[in-house]
């Protein structure tokens, strides 16, 4: 359970910082 809550937390920060960087 704690692995996929980091993994959709890693998910969502990757689209954060591409969605700034766009």
């Amino acid at each position: 359970m704690k692995d996929v809550r980091l993994l959709f937390a890693g998910i969502l920060f990757g689209i954060v910082l591409t969605r700034s960087e766009a």
